[in-house]
């Protein structure tokens, strides 16, 4: 490889995207320097100027779209245009995509298939993954997940939450509930890609019973709450799976609420599907579970 650090820019909205795509990057080779926009408008203006091995960006992202920001990458000077154009994201189906004018233009959805985008990586900028990670079949892994709802629930906001099942399947109708956050772990051998979903009424009863409040209604202030449970539920984990003997650092994305929330886990594999009841009403945590042994 050159002894020249590999320039990756990364455009997208969700900070939980950039720390995941940082450190998963960054466990395959140091030699990479990564720059970080949260919008179009902020992209291009990383742009401008510098020379990237590599572009990754969403598509749907507040002030400009990630397509309109490709539009303009077009009419940057030729001498910074970046190399290769990775557009990853939940929104689209690479095989329905229309060939684009822009050179080395990729399409990839999310969820991810690492042993795609490590090849990806290898093929653009000569950056080699050494671990093959393969869909987790020991279910003692779900214990810390399990664990980590109930005890936060009972020490934070005195419930007492019932543990129904855990199913191995295809996802559940996105439909079924109306907020939800999403998270990952990350590390040397482990990886783990996890949304806790819940109704509202399911939710109000957590922050009732722990903290008094009488909500009716999602809205921004109503849902801070909801962060703080599942940000406590990650810590909890963590801590179980480091017992384990996995060490994993951990990111979180921000709450999405509303009608038909929909979230994906951030990797391809096997959903595990655990069922949780808070005062007979039911909510969800859905695991995929990557594990390389080599």
């Amino acid at each position: 490889m050159s002894l020249a650090k590999k320039k990756i820019c990364i455009v997208d909205d969700d900070k939980g995207v950039h720390e995941f795509l940082s450190e998963y990057i960054r466990s395959i080779s140091k030699e990479v320097v990564i720059t970080h926009a949260y919008n179009g408008h902020e992209g291009l203006v990383k742009l401008d100027g510098i020379k990237f091995d590599l572009l990754i960006t969403d598509l749907n992202m507040p002030h400009m779209k990630g397509g309109n920001m490709l539009k303009h990458v077009l009419r940057l000077n030729k001498n910074y245009v970046p190399d290769n154009i990775l557009v990853f994201s939940g929104l689209i189906d690479p095989n329905e995509m229309e060939p684009s004018k822009i050179k080395n233009l990729t399409y990839m959805s999310k969820p991810f298939d690492e042993g795609d985008f490590n090849e990806y990586l290898r093929r653009t900028i000569r950056l080699k993954s050494s671990y093959k990670f393969d869909d987790v079949v020991d279910q003692k892994y779900l214990v810390p997940f399990v664990e980590a709802v109930k005890e936060v629930s009972r020490l934070s906001y005195n419930l007492d939450i019932h543990f129904c099942t855990a199913t191995n399947m295809d996802r559940r109708n996105e439909a079924e509930y109306e907020l939800a956050a999403t998270g990952n772990f990350q590390g040397d051998n482990f990886h783990a890609s996890f949304i806790l979903s819940m109704d509202k009424q399911t939710y109000f009863s957590y922050i009732k019973s722990g903290k008094g409040h009488d909500f009716t209604i999602l809205t921004e202030k109503s849902v801070e709450h909801f962060n703080t449970l599942f940000k406590q539920i990650v810590e909890f984990t963590q801590r179980r799976l480091y017992e384990l003997g996995e060490k994993v650092n951990y990111t979180v994305s921000d709450v999405i609420f509303g009608e038909d929330v929909k979230l994906v886990n951030f990797f391809k594999g096997k959903n595990f599907i655990l069922e949780f009841e808070a005062k007979g009403r039911p909510f969800y945590l859905e695991i995929v579970l990557k594990k390389s042994y080599l």
